[in-house]
C-alpha cells in the first residue's frame, strides 16, 4: 500500500508541476529496523497490517515472525502455532467431496501428542500416508515404530515431498482415545518428527474408505487431501509408495 501510495505521488508530480496553491505533503515512511524484535521490519509489518509497535499484534503469546514462520494467521487471536511444530499448511481452498477414494477428505480434528487440537487440512502441501491403528494392536505397535525410520529412507531415496500420519481411533480398551492416548504412544513408539493424532471422535472409519478391520488401516492423501487409495492389513506400503510415485511425478 505504501509503495502503491509513493509511486501514484511520482506520477501526479510528473504529470503537472505544482502551483504556489499546491500544498505537497511528505508521505509518512516506515522503518526498516525491526524495532519490536518480532523478526520483521516496521514495513513489513505495515505492508501485512500488523503493529510495527508490537512483536505480537493478534495478543495470542507469539511473536509475529513466529506465527508467519508456521504459517499461522498473525492477526486472529485464536490461531497460533502448533506447540509440536506442525506447519498450519490448510490452503483455505479446500472442499470435501466425501468418503470413497478419489474423494477430498473431510476436515477431521484430531488431539496430537501436545495436546493441541489439530486440522486433518493443515497436513495438506504435501504426500501424506495415514496409519490408521489403535492403542491395543501390538503388531501395529511395532510397525509404527519403523515409520520415522521409513520415511526419511523413502524422502532420500526418491525426493518426494512426503510425511506420515499417524491416528489412533482406540485406545488400550477399544474406546475412543484421548490426547493422553497420543502423548503415550508417542513416547512409546519414540516418534519426535510424526505427528501422533488422537481421533477423539472416532471419525476416520466414517470418513475414509477403511472400515477399522483389518489392522492397520492405511490412506494415501495428495497434496490437496484427496484420498487417492486405501488398504487395510500389514502388507501395502511397497505398493502405496509405488502408488505415490506415479502420481508425484
Amino acid at each position: 500500500m505504501i509503495r502503491s501510495a509513493l509511486l501514484f505521488l511520482a506520477l501526479t508530480a510528473c504529470a503537472s508541476p505544482p502551483s504556489e496553491k499546491d500544498s505537497p505533503t511528505t508521505p509518512a515512511s516506515c522503518s526498516d529496523a525491526d524495532d519490536d524484535a518480532d523478526g520483521l521490519t516496521g514495513c513489513e509489518e505495515e505492508e501485512l497490517g500488523l503493529d510495527p509497535a508490537s512483536a505480537d499484534t493478534d495478543g495470542d503469546g507469539t511473536p509475529d515472525g513466529d506465527e508467519l514462520a508456521c504459517l499461522s494467521d498473525p492477526l486472529d487471536a485464536d490461531e497460533t502455532c502448533y506447540a509440536c511444530g506442525w506447519l498450519r499448511s490448510d490452503p483455505g481452498t479446500l472442499v470435501s467431496t466425501g468418503s470413497a477414494e478419489g474423494d477430498t477428505v473431510a476436515n477431521l480434528t484430531f488431539v496430537d501428542q501436545c495436546g493441541d487440537s489439530v486440522d486433518l487440512w493443515d497436513f495438506a502441501g504435501q504426500w501424506r500416508l495415514a496409519f490408521l491403528t489403535t492403542q491395543w494392536c501390538g503388531a501395529c505397535l511395532e510397525e509404527a515404530m519403523e515409520l520415522e525410520a521409513w520415511g526419511e529412507t523413502y524422502r532420500a531415496d526418491t525426493g518426494v515431498d512426503f510425511g506420515y500420519l499417524l491416528v489412533l481411533f482406540q485406545d488400550v480398551w477399544a474406546e475412543a482415545p484421548t490426547g493422553e492416548t497420543a502423548v503415550d504412544y508417542a513416547a512409546e513408539i519414540g516418534a519426535t518428527t510424526l505427528p501422533v493424532l488422537a481421533d477423539t471422535e472416532q471419525a476416520i472409519v466414517e470418513f475414509t474408505p477403511f472400515e477399522g478391520s483389518p489392522l492397520p488401516g492405511k490412506c494415501l492423501f495428495s497434496p490437496e487431501m484427496v484420498m487417492v487409495e486405501c488398504w487395510s492389513g500389514h502388507s501395502g506400503i511397497e505398493e502405496l509408495y509405488e502408488v505415490m510415485e506415479r502420481h508425484a511425478r
